[in-house]
């Protein structure tokens, strides 16, 4: 697949133990150009890296025409 889904993360807050992380799933618009936040379409707002991970093999799969999206 060239221009796959991917979970990727920001801070959201920041404790003085660590920080807190939104993880996303995002691709980028243009795969020709470099990644920026202007290049990229993003589906947000999970908790967990594995959450997100969820999200974007079921959106590769159903690129694929793999019949086991949910």
């Amino acid at each position: 697949m060239e221009n796959p889904w991917k979970v990727g993360w920001s801070v959201d807050t920041i404790y003085w133990w660590g920080c807190k992380k939104n993880y996303g799933v995002y691709r980028l618009i243009n795969p020709d150009e470099p990644d920026h936040v202007g290049n990229r379409v993003v589906w947000g707002g999970f908790e967990t890296e594995e959450e997100a991970q969820v999200l974007a093999d079921e959106l590769n799969n159903a690129e694929k025409g793999d019949d086991h999206v949910r």
